[in-house]
């Protein structure tokens, strides 16, 4: 009997202890609800900082490529005027010469080819210029779903260098363009005889230079495509199988001239 009253009172005595060591211990298991709220306080002003820090950085390069573009326009209207002025004087000598040639023939041949020579360059320059348009708004459309990938967390930086590499380069083959679309390709008139070589000079000078040009717009194009391929491995989106073409640049932009 003794046993049994003993056994009851350590089962009473102990009880309590069991119960409170186990509300301590899920006491210290569940986090109280205030830290919960002030961690993911926490979280969402850091994503906000980072989100503000990148559309901040977007900001900057769009404002640097304004004020590249705005330096750049008067830079290259001044080297435009200029080469008129030179091209003009040259045109005018070139006329001055012809005139003496006594072989109307020959004259008629060396004003047709030099007409021609004008026209494919301003017809080639025309389609560069269409180009660079185009992609300038293919460009501006990658930007807007740049900023709304930015807006919705996602780490856009990688997309943001490519825009302003493609920024730069869509600029240096605008000025590449506007340079070519301002020169003018006159043969050198020096002798009857020599009509013929001088005139296939400039024609193949003009193919050279089509040819450079036409290099900076493809570079131009290339960025952009970079571009769009950054944001969409940003957006998990798929890269078009086939790209938009450009017209290609003859090699041979103008017949040969019939003998002079």
């Amino acid at each position: 009997m003794k046993k049994l009253l003993l056994i009851f009172v350590l089962v009473v005595l102990l009880a309590p202890q069991v119960s409170f060591a186990e509300e301590t211990t899920n006491t210290a298991a569940t986090p109280p609800p205030m830290q919960d709220q002030m961690d993911m306080k926490g979280k969402k002003d850091e994503l906000m900082k980072n989100l503000q820090e990148k559309r901040q950085a977007i900001q900057t390069s769009k404002e640097e490529f304004k004020a590249m573009k705005t330096n750049l326009g008067p830079t290259i209207t001044a080297e435009r005027m200029a080469m008129r002025e030179t091209f003009k004087a040259k045109r005018d000598e070139f006329k001055q010469k012809l005139a003496t040639i006594k072989d109307e023939k020959k004259k008629t041949i060396a004003e047709r080819v030099d007409a021609k020579l004008s026209a494919i360059n301003q017809k080639r320059t025309d389609q560069m210029s269409q180009t660079l348009k185009r992609l300038e708004d293919a460009l501006a459309r990658i930007k807007t779903r740049s900023d709304e990938a930015a807006a919705k967390g996602k780490d856009v930086s990688s997309v943001t260098s490519a825009i302003t590499a493609a920024e730069s380069s869509i600029a240096t083959a605008k000025a590449a363009v506007a340079t070519q679309a301002g020169k003018d390709y006159t043969a050198q008139v020096t002798d009857p005889s020599t009509l013929k070589q001088s005139m296939g000079t400039v024609t193949k000078q003009l193919e050279t230079d089509l040819m450079a040009t036409h290099k900076t717009v493809v570079e131009a194009k290339s960025s952009v495509v970079a571009a769009l391929a950054a944001l969409l491995k940003v957006t998990g989106g798929v890269m078009p199988t086939a790209e938009p073409t450009m017209t290609p640049v003859p090699t041979q932009v103008v017949t040969p001239a019939p003998s002079i």
